[in-house]
C-alpha cells in the first residue's frame, strides 16, 4: 500500500511541481482523513503516530532536559521548545 501511494506521488506532474512540504501537508492529510481507505485504518494510523511520536518527540529524556532548563515545570504550552 505504501509503495502505491509513492508511485501515486511520484507519477503525477503536480506533484513535481509542489514544494515537498506542499506534498508532505497533502499526504498527511489524505492519511489522517476519515475516508482514507474507507475508515478502516483510522485508529491503527493514529495508534503508530503516537508509538512514533513518543519515540521520537516526547522521549523522557528531552521532557526531563527542558524541565531541569525551565526550573523544574514543562506545561503542555511549552511542549514545543522540545528540540
Amino acid at each position: 500500500m505504501i509503495w502505491s501511494v509513492n508511485e501515486q506521488l511520484l507519477s503525477k506532474q503536480f506533484c513535481k511541481l509542489m514544494l515537498v512540504e506542499s506534498i508532505s501537508e497533502s499526504t498527511a492529510r489524505a492519511i489522517f482523513n476519515n475516508a482514507f481507505v474507507n475508515g478502516v485504518a483510522v485508529y491503527s494510523i493514529i495508534t503508530h503516530a503516537k508509538k512514533q511520536l513518543r519515540k521520537s518527540v516526547f522521549t523522557p529524556e528531552k521532557i526531563l532536559k527542558q524541565m531541569d532548563l525551565h526550573g523544574g515545570r514543562l506545561h503542555y504550552e511549552g511542549i514545543s521548545i522540545i528540540d
